[in-house]
């Protein structure tokens, strides 16, 4: 329709870097749409404690969320990354971030 605005909705896209090193504290830029400091961010892996991410920023724009995880603990391998927005909406990528050892 002519003169429609689209309505943005809540979106996931990716993770960059895609991987990072066990042992460290990563720092990783997760991109999507409405992307919020207040989102809930989680790696999880199958027989895994799942690891807590930090958003630390986000961009003006909402389509790119800084966030932080520790992982000193964590296992080598592939992550699946979750986001849930305040909404209550969680979206998934799987095997989004590789764990090296």
């Amino acid at each position: 329709m002519a003169g429609v605005t689209p309505v943005a909705v809540f979106g996931l896209s990716g993770i960059t870097p895609a991987v990072a090193a066990a042992g460290t504290t990563g720092t990783l830029t997760v991109h999507g749409e409405l992307l919020e400091s207040t989102d809930v961010v989680r790696f999880t892996a199958r027989g895994r404690l799942p690891m807590a991410g930090v958003v630390t920023s986000v961009s003006a724009d909402h389509t790119a969320a800084t966030v932080a995880v520790d992982l000193t603990k964590a296992a080598p391998g592939a992550w699946d990354l979750m986001v849930a927005s305040t909404s209550g909406e969680a979206l998934f990528i799987p095997k989004a971030l590789t764990v090296s050892p």
